[in-house]
């Protein structure tokens, strides 16, 4: 809400909400509405003096017959929920008294209480309560009870009163989440709530819908040492928490913890209640390498392979559990063992960045090159994900630089490129890799360097021979163009891209099928990468496959600055240059473009007229019509001359 009404409103609104009783009083002397609104958020006068607590200001308005439970009209909020919201006791008191509706909610099903409850004022809430507030009434939106709320803003007092009034303790939120006040209490780790909770017998084995977690896994993972000591002792009399002993072997620093948990509850530390997976494999894949310990001095079984073919130590590659790994290599654990999808280990490790991992499987004995089934190697994983550090130590272990994976024909270096990770292609071309591979697409790594605006990779693949010219392979059936780097660097507005092709002697007017660079940049509106080609050249003449030029779109969109440079162009003959023109004068004039018409006149259009549409035909604005009116007789007599002289023919 605003903290104020504007200063236009009605004086009205104005008073309320200064709290000013005896102006308000002669406002409503005068005969204002007691009940108008004020024009910005729809809020009654009554609404602003009880969000504001003018105590004073309220009676007035109530004992002038103001509406008590008038929403407002943003949020549908009343006046008792403003006061509620804001701790407002004596406002409270008032409004209920007027017969204010307790449970009224607004549109995010907010109601007095669950606000007072929120907030901490714990007075307020009592006030609801003792009128007849439902304590376990939910929010529409997120669906959390009062009591929820109190847990999870750490409002003891409001909480206690809840439970006074007869909240129910274990109630979940009506939302995706469902979880309890105990599960709030414990994710925000306030032990005195817990604490009252569990006194008031908090049911500790509730686990949420979202995570199916318990308080105390909650406690766990989120790192609340005191909640986690204090739902801890009292959880291990119960029965077993599945969730937590879960969390205590995937949560790093809880190998204690794990170990009294193991110790406390009848655990079968090789069971499947976690999932596809059993504890030590989760424990792996967290990077628990403590816990990984605690797990086989308990039996733990390293050697268990899971229904997707999945072995621990591929668990322990990808999770960065560098003393577990060992542990699992030293026990005769197989480093290229491949899963269902054809992963192993080393790419595992790889796609995670985990290149200490990647270095001690290597050492191993790991094969450098073994593809997936995509025919991907773990070079193409560190290269595909940007970690520059497990690919260098492929690299410098002799890593097959040059393989195509089989899904899209592409090398490693295609994809760090793709994937706009500079620092591994860097390491993939100063290393040797072949810059010429073209992909299933039919492009080589330059052209998606020069698409995707990478300056210090294109500048690199240049310096190391990259054919800048070089056309993408594409198929010729009618709908695609050949594209040079140029015209990705054009297309995409990549300027500084664009000036390092120029420098390494990229053609401005390749020849190749369909629309040169300049002719992308424009149909892009890159309009600073249109200037660099033309001051390098670029033809804004020449057809594309559609027979239009680039002089005729700058014309017909009014870029002056464009046109100008385009004029200053060659064309393969004065007679096309001028036919060019002559098209750009017809679209400028049909478009209004008085300036660019004027600049397209002083290069004499006329002198080859090649249609019988001329310019004035189109032309409505007064000021264009006004600079093509000399030459408006001259010019048609000569088209009438010539369109008799086609008929004698």
């Amino acid at each position: 809400m605003s903290t104020k009404p504007c200063p236009w409103e009605e004086t009205l609104i104005i008073t309320a909400a200064n709290g000013d009783a005896a102006a308000l009083s002669d406002e409503l002397r005068k005969g204002k509405d007691v009940n108008c609104r004020d024009t910005e958020f729809g809020r009654t006068a009554l609404s602003w003096a009880a969000e504001r607590g003018h105590t004073s200001a309220v009676q007035t308005l109530l004992d002038g017959q103001a509406k008590v439970d008038a929403p407002d009209a943003l949020l549908g909020r009343t006046p008792l929920t403003q006061a509620a919201a804001n701790g407002h006791v004596e406002v409270t008191e008032l409004l209920l008294r007027g017969g204010a509706d307790f449970n009224a909610c607004d549109t995010s099903g907010e109601r007095p209480l669950l606000q007072a409850s929120r907030h901490g004022h714990a007075a307020v809430a009592k006030l609801l309560l003792e009128a007849g507030a439902d304590p376990n009434a939910r929010a529409w939106k997120k669906g959390q009870t009062s009591l929820s709320l109190a847990s999870i803003y750490d409002h003891i007092d409001v909480v206690q009163l809840l439970l006074d009034y007869g909240a129910n303790i274990d109630l979940e939120d009506d939302c995706k989440c469902e979880r309890t006040p105990m599960i709030w209490a414990a994710i925000n780790g306030h032990e005195a709530i817990l604490k009252l909770l569990l006194e008031h017998k908090a049911g500790m084995e509730n686990e949420d819908r979202k995570r199916g977690m318990s308080p105390l896994a909650w406690a766990i993972t989120e790192g609340e040492e005191g909640a986690t000591a204090l739902l801890l002792e009292r959880s291990l009399r119960g029965p077993v928490q599945v969730s937590a002993i879960q969390a205590a072997a995937t949560t790093p620093g809880n190998s204690e913890i794990l170990s009294k948990l193991l110790d406390g509850w009848d655990v079968d530390v090789n069971g499947r209640d976690y999932g596809t997976y059993t504890l030590l494999a989760l424990a792996a894949l967290h990077g628990c390498d403590e816990q990984f310990r605690v797990l086989l001095d308990r039996g733990a079984d390293p050697h268990i392979r899971f229904t997707d073919e999945r072995t621990i130590i591929s668990f322990a590659a990808e999770g960065g559990a560098v003393e577990s790994v060992k542990l699992l290599l030293e026990s005769g654990a197989d480093a290229n063992h491949q899963d269902d999808v054809g992963a192993s280990p080393l790419s595992r490790a790889a796609a995670e960045g985990e290149h200490e991992v990647v270095r001690i499987l290597v050492e191993a004995g790991a094969i450098l090159d073994a593809q997936d089934e995509k025919g991907r190697t773990a070079l193409f994983w560190a290269a595909k994900r940007g970690h520059s550090d497990a690919a260098k130590v492929l690299i410098d272990r002799g890593a097959n630089l040059d393989l195509t994976d089989n899904e899209w024909g592409r090398t490693a270096l295609h994809f760090a490129i793709e994937r706009e990770n500079v620092e591994v292609a860097k390491l993939l071309i100063t290393d040797g890799a072949c810059l010429g591979i073209k992909d299933g697409e039919g492009r080589a790594p330059l052209s998606y360097a020069a698409e995707e605006g990478l300056e210090d990779v294109v500048a690199l693949l240049v310096e190391e021979g990259a054919d800048v010219n070089m056309p993408d392979d594409t198929e010729d059936d009618g709908m695609w163009d050949a594209m040079v780097p140029l015209s990705w660097a054009a297309a995409n507005g990549n300027e500084a891209v664009i000036r390092t092709l120029l420098a390494h002697h990229a053609s401005v007017n390749p020849d190749i099928e369909g629309r040169p660079p300049l002719m992308h940049a424009f149909q892009e509106e890159k309009d600073e990468a249109m200037k660099i080609l033309l001051e390098h050249g670029a033809d804004p003449f020449g057809g594309d496959f559609s027979d239009e030029c680039v002089l005729r779109g700058v014309a017909k969109c009014g870029l002056k600055d464009i046109v100008a440079l385009c004029l200053k162009q060659d064309a393969r003959s004065v007679e096309f240059k001028q036919d060019s023109i002559w098209w750009a004068l017809v679209e400028a004039s049909h478009n209004d473009h008085a300036e660019v018409v004027e600049l397209l006149l002083e290069h004499n259009p006329f002198s080859f007229p090649s249609a019988d549409l001329t310019p004035w035909d189109l032309a409505e604005d007064e000021e264009v019509l006004r600079l093509l009116q000399p030459y408006r007789d001259g010019i048609r007599k000569r088209v009438e001359r010539e369109e008799a002289a086609d008929l004698i023919d």
